[in-house]
């Protein structure tokens, strides 16, 4: 049976194969596809504060980002126009390709790999991180409690 530090080295090496990109071309970096990502789930536009809150970025950082991905082409910013002093960012279709590109097909390509029918034992991996995540939320919550 795995010990405890066995359980939690084998949850961090899961957590860093995650964060694993595809090589990405020059000018694309992995904040620009958090930023792309972030905008396809709020609807292909949205305010840059609901933005930031989306993507988990503070706003200094959000609007740098946001000044290089409009340089790119990949969204376009522009003002409402019942308030001009709010800015409305927008996801182009070079955008959406890019981060198709760059995310879905290479997320894609992970997931076909990691078929079941290829690794007899997916579901029990699949059970037993659900079933570590569950029990690492319910101590954090008993400790946060106290």
């Amino acid at each position: 049976m795995a010990t405890t530090q066995q359980v939690i080295d084998a949850l961090w090496r899961a957590r860093r194969g995650v964060q694993v990109y595809r090589d990405l071309p020059d000018g694309l970096r992995r904040a620009h596809l958090h930023v792309l990502y972030a905008l396809e789930e709020l609807g292909g536009a949205a305010r840059v504060t609901a933005l930031a809150e989306k993507a988990l970025v503070k706003i200094p950082n959000m609007t740098r980002l946001l000044q290089e991905t409009v340089a790119a082409g990949w969204t376009t910013r522009s003002a409402v126009p019942t308030d001009k002093r709010t800015v409305l960012i927008r996801l182009t279709e070079a955008g959406t390709a890019c981060l198709q590109t760059y995310y879905w097909d290479y997320l894609d390509a992970i997931a076909e790999s990691l078929r079941p029918q290829e690794h007899p034992q997916y579901d029990a991996m699949i059970a037993a991180i659900d079933q570590a995540v569950a029990t690492i939320q319910q101590v954090t919550a008993t400790i946060d409690e106290t």
